[in-house]
């Protein structure tokens, strides 16, 4: 919520981002398919990129700990963000 705040999302907006939220909480998500579609329409932007690997470390970290499946997660993900 705090990062919706900073965003300054319209409440359709955090309603939308809560249920992407969700969604990409679930076992059953498919997280690099969805960052290749994300890349593929954003990769021009770095500042966006940037922005979004920031917000995907907050959340990383909401829980104070960064266990291994995390961290290599989070590599991951950085690889496919060009960071």
């Amino acid at each position: 919520r705090q990062v919706m705040e900073r965003l300054q999302l319209s409440a359709e907006q955090k309603i939308r981002a809560m249920n992407y939220f969700n969604e990409g909480k679930s076992p059953h998500f498919e997280w690099k398919p969805a960052i290749d579609h994300f890349v593929a329409h954003c990769g021009y932007q770095p500042q966006l990129m940037h922005l979004f690997a920031e917000i995907l470390l907050q959340v990383a970290f909401v829980d104070g700990a960064l266990t291994g499946n995390k961290r290599q997660v989070l590599w991951e993900l950085a690889d496919k963000l060009h960071i």
